[in-house]
């Protein structure tokens, strides 16, 4: 079926009471780190009157009341709101509204109501919303549909899961157009990598190095391309360098490297000596163990040697 048009009753497949569980805030969508606190989170808690509020900005005044003074449960309104989206080809906003980055904020926000985690929303907020649309995805794979978000389009899209979203249906061609002055860092989103990361695009700054180290971890909000596996694709492809980090043996990780490495992209590998030991056994996969790796310790030190490391590679790559 061409997604383009899918009818729009095929929308009900959200109608699921696990789905509206995760819509409304009823039950967690995943398991994020927040210093170094591993913690369970869920979307924004939707009352009824929140949820009221949100029908209205889709073109659906609802009364949270009625004439008696009553009010219904928080899932008819919701079922109610969604029933309209999908008959009036509001779907697209509804979910602009539910997954927003705002909302996704205000989630974390829920989680810290003791004021003693230090939010880091930049890097969390992406998180949430892709913990949201996977566990929504992980639903509609028993119907073998998914949802995405299309930046060229604007709107959100139901596909057949195993159906390809390709430049023909909704994106630009990918284009092999190689930045020499760009590259693509690959990381499994820790907070520890993350650091990691920031230490080596300090790095770089320092060193007055003409060259960006961009990861896929800011691509998704609410008027945004949510197709994350189209961006990291093009993103990769179109980049000179590649620098993975294997700590936590993340197998996103090992997925993008092979898409570098199929490429004949200049890759230059790290890993953390802790998950060398504990992930890995000290033995990395054959095909890995071949590369010259560069293993560094979980230290202010450690890292600091490991980010200048990483960048004489990469003037020394820049300079060929």
């Amino acid at each position: 079926m061409d997604n383009k048009i899918m009818n729009k009753n095929d929308w009900m497949v959200l109608n699921d009471s696990k789905i509206i569980k995760i819509l409304d805030g009823d039950t967690s969508i995943g398991r994020i780190k927040i210093n170094g606190k591993d913690i369970s989170i869920k979307l924004l808690h939707l009352s009824g009157p929140k949820i009221c509020d949100i029908s209205y900005e889709i073109g659906f005044p609802m009364d949270y009341l009625d004439e008696k003074g009553h009010a219904k449960s928080r899932w008819i309104y919701f079922e109610d709101m969604l029933m309209y989206a999908i008959k009036n080809d509001r779907v697209s906003l509804l979910l602009n509204k539910l997954l927003s980055r705002q909302n996704a904020g205000k989630a974390l926000d829920s989680i810290n109501e003791d004021n003693d985690l230090i939010i880091e929303y930049q890097m969390l907020i992406p998180q949430v919303q892709r913990l949201a649309i996977n566990a929504i995805n992980n639903i509609l794979y028993i119907h073998e549909k998914r949802i995405f978000f299309s930046k060229k389009k604007n709107k959100w899209f139901l596909s057949n899961w195993n159906e390809k979203v390709n430049s023909r249906t909704f994106d630009d061609p990918i284009k092999n157009k190689v930045s020499f002055t760009k590259g693509f860092y690959i990381l499994p989103f820790t907070s520890d990598t993350e650091s990691v990361m920031h230490a080596i695009q300090d790095q770089l700054v320092e060193k007055k190095v003409d060259f960006r180290l961009n990861k896929s971890g800011d691509i998704f909000d609410g008027k945004g391309d949510n197709d994350i596996l189209n961006d990291i694709i093009k993103d990769i492809r179109n980049s000179h360098i590649i620098v993975a980090d294997l700590s936590g043996k993340n197998s996103n990780v090992y997925y993008e490297l092979g898409l570098a490495h199929a490429w004949n992209k200049k890759v230059i590998i790290i890993c953390s000596k802790e998950s060398y030991k504990k992930d890995y056994n000290e033995r990395l996969p054959f095909d890995i163990a071949t590369k010259m790796i560069l293993f560094y310790e979980s230290t202010y030190d450690g890292i600091k040697k490991l980010s200048q490391s990483v960048v004489k590679r990469i003037q020394i790559i820049l300079d060929k």
